[in-house]
């Protein structure tokens, strides 16, 4: 037989729960520190297990869960309050279902015990005299019942063995010594108690001649230290009133109720060396310290080091005062004076205090000073102090240096200006002439720099200037001759007629426009040299030549006056045959052939260059270009005429 199974299924239902409720026990909203409340959460239906979470102000301070047996829904636990727990609850309640939140509800948690009041009193008998001290204090009505604790002090020191229940202690009037008593008070449950104020009491004691003394943190009073006048009386109720004077004036009051002494300090200043003392009195009359006596010793401030009076300038030669100057400081003083650190002189002040020494002024004295002053509490330094001495300036050199020599216009020279002493700045000026050309500052050194670029006009005398704020020096003058090179010289011939023939006498004229002399130059046809000639001065030199046919060809000219040779452009010469005899116009006494200035020649033609190719076809055909003179000439190098060509 097949076996039969049996499969048993069981289905669980879980239910949501319900909104729980959180309730408090005692219930109110009103609770006294120390009492014991019991926080219940508990919701009305739904499934177990239930996690229960208590809320404080809107954070977990407990959780509880209950399990799945219990048949209770409640989660509930217990709280010793105090006024920390005051505020607003509430409680959640979680199972697979989902949370639930109870509503909130508020409380108060109040002190239970105000600040006790601490009460004396005196009671006599035959044997002795009693002062009973209470701790009175209230307790809400509904906590009437509660157990109290009290404990008594004495400058702040427990009186008896320990925390008692009773609200009273005595004390033999044999042991009452004036002070400050207080008393605590707790419950028996509590750790917490609350303190009275403190009370003064006994019987009253005239004060005892008090004890002042001073207390300073070395064996010397010195300015700036802080000073402590102590007043102390060994006996005396309170409350006691404390005088402090200086010379019988009163610097400071001060009552005292729990101790037997006062105090105060101050920083010392000069003003406070005297005589001092103290009263004290509680009102059953005054006592008077003896006198102590306070010498104030002064440390130097910082001394001030000043130079000369006003109006007095740091020249060399002149004569200098330094002085070196305290504000304040104890007698005697020792001032010191350097230089770059370097001691001068040291100068002992017994009255008065300011130190002063002269000095007479070097170029060498120029730099940073600075004093001291120490009278035995430690030197005090001075500011740095910087002095210039100026110097007046020597006579300036002046030097001009060029590229080469001589100097030829184009070239960029430098003119040098230098002292050999003299205080910075000082300002620099080049002349041409009488003419500035520039100037320079010179913050340091004693020598300045001017580049010229030369053209024609820089020839002649130049000098320089050297300033600062203690007059001017002149240079010496010193000449330069700018020498110009020759420009491309222009070669002009003279002819009697626009056609040469043999036998003519012409004129060849070479001139360079620009150049210095002297100026040589040289005539060539077909590169051979025909004549040289040197000229000192400008306008350029001429020569006659009686043409022959050998004659005919180019010319040229050229110039130097040692920077250089220019040649002029090429000139071509056609020299036809035998001239007529009977041609009265080509007699070389007509033409006044040896004039190198072109004076009254209006008949003269000067012969141009044609710029294009000239096509001989036949030994008779002459091609010309003919310009005639218009305007009188005084020199070559004003006319402007270019070289001519006839063909």
């Amino acid at each position: 037989m097949p076996k039969l199974g049996l499969e048993i299924t069981w289905w669980v239902t879980i239910v949501p729960l319900s909104k729980p409720v959180l309730t408090i026990n005692p219930p109110k909203n009103v609770a006294f520190e120390g009492e014991i409340m019991t926080f219940h959460c508990e919701a009305q239906s739904g499934s177990l297990p239930v996690l229960y979470k208590f809320y404080h102000d809107n954070s977990i301070f407990h959780k509880i869960k209950v399990p799945e047996r219990e048949d209770s829904f409640l989660g509930s636990f217990k709280v010793s309050v105090t006024e920390e727990n005051s505020g607003k609850y509430h409680c959640s309640a979680e199972n697979y279902m989902g949370i639930q939140y109870s509503k909130k509800i508020s409380l108060l948690v109040k002190e239970l015990l105000l600040h006790p009041e601490l009460k004396y009193k005196l009671s006599w008998s035959a044997e002795e005299i009693l002062m009973t001290l209470t701790c009175e204090t209230q307790l809400p009505s509904e906590m009437s019942d509660t157990q109290l604790q009290f404990r008594f002090f004495r400058n702040n020191q427990e009186l008896g063995s320990s925390w008692s229940h009773s609200s009273e202690f005595q004390i033999p009037a044999k042991m009452c010594n004036e002070g400050h008593y207080s008393c605590s008070a707790k419950t028996e449950a509590s750790n917490k108690w609350q303190q009275s104020q403190g009370v003064w009491t006994c019987l009253q004691v005239p004060v005892s001649q008090p004890v002042f003394t001073l207390k300073l943190p070395g064996s010397l009073a010195i300015e700036g230290h802080l000073v402590t006048l102590c007043c102390e009386v060994q006996r005396g109720s309170p409350t006691i009133l404390f005088h402090f004077y200086h010379e019988n004036t009163i610097l400071k009051s001060s009552s005292v109720f729990y101790e037997r002494k006062a105090s105060f300090s101050f920083s010392l200043t000069e003003q406070h060396s005297g005589n001092y003392h103290c009263t004290a009195d509680n009102g059953l009359g005054p006592k008077h310290s003896e006198v102590a006596k306070l010498f104030v010793i002064v440390p130097v401030s910082q001394p001030v080091l000043t130079f000369g009076t006003s109006g007095i300038q740091a020249v060399e030669g002149n004569l200098m005062e330094l002085h070196c100057e305290t504000q304040k400081g104890s007698l005697p003083i020792l001032y010191q004076f350097y230089h770059e650190d370097v001691i001068l002189e040291k100068i002992s002040a017994i009255s008065g205090r300011r130190g002063s020494f002269s000095l007479l002024l070097t170029e060498d004295h120029s730099g940073n000073y600075h004093c001291t002053a120490d009278n035995g509490l430690g030197a005090q330094r001075s500011y740095t102090v910087s002095l210039n001495v100026a110097v007046p300036l020597s006579r300036p050199l002046l030097t001009i240096w060029t590229p080469r020599t001589p100097a030829v216009i184009g070239d960029v020279i430098q003119l040098h200006c230098e002292v050999q002493k003299g205080s910075s700045p000082i300002l620099y000026k080049f002349y041409y002439e009488d003419t500035i050309l520039g100037n320079s500052s010179v913050l340091s050194g004693r020598r300045a720099l001017f580049n010229l670029s030369l053209t024609t006009e820089h020839s002649g005398n130049y000098s320089c200037e050297a300033s600062n704020s203690l007059g001017a020096q002149l240079s010496e003058m010193k000449t330069l001759k700018v020498k110009v090179p020759v420009s491309c010289p222009v070669l002009t011939l003279r002819a009697p007629e626009a056609q040469v023939m043999v036998g003519d006498m012409v004129e060849l004229h070479c001139e360079s426009w620009r150049g210095s002399p002297p100026i040589q130059y040289q005539f060539y046809h077909e590169d051979v040299i025909l004549r040289n000639s040197s000229v000192s001065f400008r306008g350029g030199v001429s020569f006659n030549l009686s043409l022959t046919i050998k004659h005919s060809g180019n010319y040229s000219c050229e110039a130097d006056n040692g920077l250089g040779a220019q040649r002029s452009e090429v000139l071509t010469l056609s020299v036809r045959g035998r001239k007529p005899a009977s041609d009265p116009s080509r007699s070389p006494s007509n033409s006044d052939a040896r004039e190198p200035t072109y004076h009254n020649v209006p008949a003269w033609i000067e012969l141009q260059p044609v710029y294009s190719n000239v096509n001989l076809k036949g030994g008779d055909v002459v091609y010309s270009e003919i310009k005639h003179f218009r305007e009188e000439k005084t020199h070559a190098g004003e006319d402007g005429l270019n070289p001519s060509l006839l063909a």
